[in-house]
């Protein structure tokens, strides 16, 4: 779940499902880099873990770690944009799919025509 989800909203101002759905995206790539679940229970203002890690930042956060690789600047860039408190300051999926550390997976610019189209090809 996302931090914005644990605030009650100002009167008028609804959630932003794409917003939303970017930070669960970067909770699910920490976790796969990590092998693990992420030090917080409940992202909120609540729970310490989840404050001391957007306190120390996604890099000092995964420097502490040992992973089996060092980590890019792309991805933890990718990773740090990803995992905004604030929603409004949260990558868009525009960004992130024309983010370098995404392109340098795909090996090309993954615009909106590359993106989901609802339909299951099957072989």
């Amino acid at each position: 779940m996302t931090p914005e989800c644990y605030v009650v909203p100002a009167p008028g101002l609804a959630l932003n499902l794409q917003q939303c759905e970017m930070f669960q995206v970067g909770v699910m790539l920490l976790m796969l880099l990590l092998g693990e679940y992420p030090p917080w229970k409940t992202p909120c203002a609540l729970d310490k873990n989840f404050v001391a890690f957007f306190e120390s930042g996604v890099a000092a956060f995964m420097a502490s770690r040992t992973l089996a690789s060092p980590l890019s600047a792309g991805v933890l860039d990718l990773l740090q944009r990803m995992l905004v408190v604030n929603p409004r300051q949260r990558i868009t999926h525009a960004e992130a799919l024309t983010h370098a550390a995404v392109l340098c997976v795909t090996g090309h610019d993954m615009g909106p025509e590359d993106g989901p189209t609802g339909e299951i090809e099957l072989s």
